[in-house]
């Protein structure tokens, strides 16, 4: 996940007090987001950051924030972050802190059921440097993560915070500072622009179906904002192990007719589109899981009609038609490569190709073509 920010600080310091207080109205705009279907945010967030200074090296920050999204319409999150921060070198600093966050049930679809809490101790190191009137600074934390989880009340309907997960993260951002002003060289007002990149790690770094095993079913509900659609069976099938060899998942739901189009409607809405005949079977002959005649025999088996014509599509969607050709091939191209040596050694009048077997294998080749066509 990346996260472009565009913002322009003010930067007031106290020297007699040693603090310096960030104030800033950032303004994100077109960004990607790959849970909610948007082609452009407006998000406003309102950041404080103050640096009490305990020694020379040594000093204590608070930071916090609060967002909104798409103007002032939804409330996205807020967070407090204190740490105690060491400088190593004029050019390293060292932090060990805390992070509370507060995230809001917004957008649509909502990315949360409902307000969810998650705390974090993280640890983290910033590298900066300068060229002329840029500064260039590089951030790495490492954060343990315990997040809230919601989970349905069966009683009330709702759902609530049920326990807490461990999941472990790192960030990176980087972050380009450019001076527009600055007061006995020292920067007054600066502009700046970076980006940040986000690194689950573990199988447990949240539980989408995506970071799942392969041929799992999980059982959970299909829902539609607050209303509940149907307690359905999730299968998923990871690539290349599935019929198309690509990320498969497969919804077991209850055979109403009713329950099955609430949930198609609802994945169109949200940016799913349904599969034209015979999609899939033409992904697994493009992905090499079928070969052609396996492809054509997915049709003979929906259309068959009886017995015989079900156990003729099954051996053929099953490879039995494409391995015995593979066989006869492979023999044809074996006593092709024998006459080709005795071409090689015509005036020795050595024979390295046996006639009786050549006979034999084109009478086996034409029954078996035979039977194949019958």
């Amino acid at each position: 996940m990346y996260k472009a920010l565009g913002a322009i600080l003010l930067k007031i310091k106290n020297m007699k007090n040693k603090i310096v207080l960030i104030f800033a109205l950032v303004v994100l705009f077109s960004i990607k987001s790959f849970s909610q279907v948007k082609s452009q945010n407006n998000d406003i967030w309102f950041h404080y950051v103050g640096k009490n200074m305990i020694s020379e090296k040594t000093s204590f920050t608070l930071e916090a924030t609060m967002r909104y999204a798409n103007g002032f319409s939804e409330k996205q999150q807020w967070f407090i972050r204190p740490s105690f921060d060491y400088k190593f070198t004029s050019k390293f600093t060292g932090s060990l802190g805390f992070t509370h966050y507060e995230t809001y049930s917004y957008g649509d679809p909502a990315m949360n059921k409902i307000t969810s809490p998650e705390n974090h101790i993280w640890i983290q190191g910033v590298y900066t440097h300068s060229i002329g009137d840029f500064k260039f600074i590089h951030r790495l934390r490492d954060e343990n993560r315990f997040v809230g989880i919601a989970k349905l009340n069966t009683t009330s309907g709702d759902f609530e915070i049920d326990h807490y997960e461990y999941r472990n993260r790192v960030r990176y951002m980087f972050l380009a500072n450019y001076a527009l002003t600055k007061v006995d060289d020292k920067t007054k007002l600066f502009a700046v622009a970076g980006d940040e990149m986000f690194l689950n790690i573990g199988s447990n770094a949240g539980k989408t179906l995506l970071n799942q095993k392969t041929h799992t079913i999980h059982l959970g509900h299909i829902i539609d904002g607050k209303r509940i659609i149907d307690e359905v069976l999730v299968s998923v099938f990871k690539n290349p192990n599935s019929y198309t060899g690509e990320n498969v998942v497969e919804i077991s739901c209850h055979g109403s007719i009713y329950i099955q189009q609430e949930i198609i409607q609802l994945f169109l809405r949200n940016g799913c589109r349904m599969a034209t005949a015979g999609e899939f079977t033409l992904r697994a002959f493009l992905n090499a899981k079928l070969d052609l005649s396996q492809a054509e025999a997915v049709a003979d088996l929906i259309a068959s009609d009886n017995e015989a014509s079900h156990q003729i599509a099954m051996q053929q969607m099953r490879g039995g038609f494409s391995s015995e050709i593979a066989k006869l091939r492979e023999e044809l191209m074996n006593f092709a490569s024998l006459i080709e040596l005795e071409l090689d050694f015509a005036e020795e009048d050595v024979e390295f190709a046996d006639r009786t077997q050549f006979a034999a294998l084109i009478n086996r080749i034409t029954f078996v073509l035979k039977r194949l066509i019958d």
